[in-house]
């Protein structure tokens, strides 16, 4: 299931291997971060940063590999070329580490989905609606600040996450380098059925973890306009919580979370997916990971408007997305999405999408081709 290697499992190169060569094969290796040490490609996170990166500098021709905060005790960063520290927090094993790889000359660089180095945004994050303890979670967020300043290159999901961190490290290098698709997950959906037409049509909402159900409010007024005159069941797939009150009469299924995989065959069992979210700086900032997956799923998606949302849609030939500002009308937005949905259209906004926000295409300005 993984998509590469992780170091664990990897054959290691001696120390200072490729550095020599005239060709520039670099070694490369991502750190995640990730309370999930045992199977980080469960992550959503890790997976979009880490493992489809990895997956990007193989294809260039570098030797790239994964491993997790729970290895950094016992690795050499000087075999590596190249460290990424995906979502970093000041623990005495980094600073250990990144002192070694300094000394060594290897190249350090931090990288972000998330303003989780931003204390102002401790109290509006995920973590603090399913978490009472609110002196340890700004506590976790003044150590990802601390992280922050250990580094001076950062690779970031969005540009406004490049923005905030150059607002508070002026002298930053910091690369723009969006969620992208590797080629392990285009084969994956490349030759998959599309089942909208076949299937008893609904509406899904996948929720990404429990505190995301929250968002289902922003929409659930026109949701449940359309769903009850139109009798569309709304599909819930994957953790929320309780219903709000405006869906009272709607049909509402409940599946529990998905696998990777599963989880597109779901997708394109919906006619339309709705991706809303509450808006603010914090939630603006990160990367639209649900509109990218609808459209990799050739599947309609109405969602709340940002920068990478509109990322996402501009510059495809009828792709199949609506977005709605600030008190707008998701009801109409949705019947749009419902009534206008073009198979084919959708599976040509998909290919669109691939071309450009390829994994090696991507990561190709970090890497290098060799």
């Amino acid at each position: 299931m993984f998509a590469c290697e992780t170091l664990e499992h990897a054959p290691m190169a001696p120390a200072g291997a490729g550095r020599t060569q005239a060709v520039r094969v670099m070694n490369v290796l991502y750190v995640s971060f990730t309370e999930q040490a045992a199977r980080p490609y469960l992550d959503a996170s890790t997976r979009y940063r880490c493992f489809h990166a990895v997956e990007a500098a193989r294809a260039l021709g570098h030797r790239a590999f994964i491993t997790t905060q729970a290895a950094l005790r016992t690795t050499d960063p000087a075999l590596f070329d190249l460290v990424v520290v995906h979502r970093p927090a000041a623990t005495p094993e980094l600073v250990r580490f990144l002192r070694a790889g300094r000394a060594a000359g290897t190249r350090l660089v931090a990288d972000y989905d998330d303003l989780i180095f931003d204390a102002a945004y401790a109290e509006a994050s995920a973590m603090s609606a399913s978490s009472w303890n609110l002196p340890a979670l700004f506590e976790r967020f003044k150590r990802n600040k601390d992280a922050l300043t250990l580094f001076t290159e950062f690779t970031v999901a969005t540009a406004a996450m490049r923005d905030r961190i150059l607002e508070l490290h002026p002298s930053a290098a910091v690369q723009v380098l969006p969620n992208a698709v590797a080629p392990s997950l285009w084969s994956m959906i490349a030759s998959r059925s599309y089942q909208h037409q076949t299937q008893r049509p609904c509406i899904g909402y996948f929720p990404g973890e429990a505190a995301n159900g929250s968002d289902l409010a922003i929409a659930a007024a026109g949701l449940a306009k359309l769903c009850r005159s139109r009798r569309i069941p709304l599909r819930i797939v994957g953790p929320t919580q309780a219903t709000p009150a405006a869906l009272r009469g709607v049909e509402v299924e409940r599946m529990e979370l998905l696998p990777f995989s599963g989880m597109f065959d779901a997708l394109s069992k919906c006619r339309v997916v709705i991706a809303p979210f509450k808006s603010s700086p914090l939630n603006r900032a990160r990367p639209q990971t649900g509109l990218l997956e609808a459209l990799l799923s050739c599947t309609a998606c109405v969602a709340t408007a940002s920068p990478d949302a509109a990322r996402h849609r501009d510059g495809l030939t009828a792709a199949p997305v609506s977005l709605v500002d600030d008190g707008g009308d998701w009801a109409a937005a949705l019947e749009e999405r419902w009534d206008g949905f073009d198979l084919a259209g959708a599976m040509g906004a998909r290919d669109a999408l691939v071309r450009r926000s390829g994994a090696v295409q991507v990561y190709t300005p970090l890497f290098g081709a060799v």
